[in-house]
């Protein structure tokens, strides 16, 4: 349970600047704060736009569909499968930074 404070004096500016990174981080000021003094970084994935949300939910679709794929062709053409699977570990790495 988080009950003890922490203050620190800024400008407005400052405290503008430090509020907007936090909102594109989408966590509060205080986690801002908290996890930059903590870790020197934001674990927190940016908001997204439904248009955006839409578009890594069919990323993921599409992945599933090629995960599919590379299973059918598994025996057939190695190649093939190692071209598949890498494309599927770049969707991963994309579609987990967001989700």
């Amino acid at each position: 349970m988080k009950t003890k404070h922490i203050k620190f004096r800024c400008t407005g500016s400052e405290k503008e600047r430090i509020k907007g990174m936090a909102e594109r981080s989408g966590v509060t000021l205080s986690e801002y704060c908290r996890q930059q003094c903590l870790t020197g970084r934001i674990l927190a994935s940016p908001k997204l736009s439904p248009a955006e949300v839409s578009y890594f939910r069919e990323l993921k679709e599409h992945n599933n569909a090629l995960a599919r794929l590379a299973n059918l062709i598994r025996n057939k053409d190695p190649q093939l499968l190692v071209a598949i699977a890498e494309y599927l570990e770049q969707s991963r790495q994309l579609y987990n930074r967001f989700f």
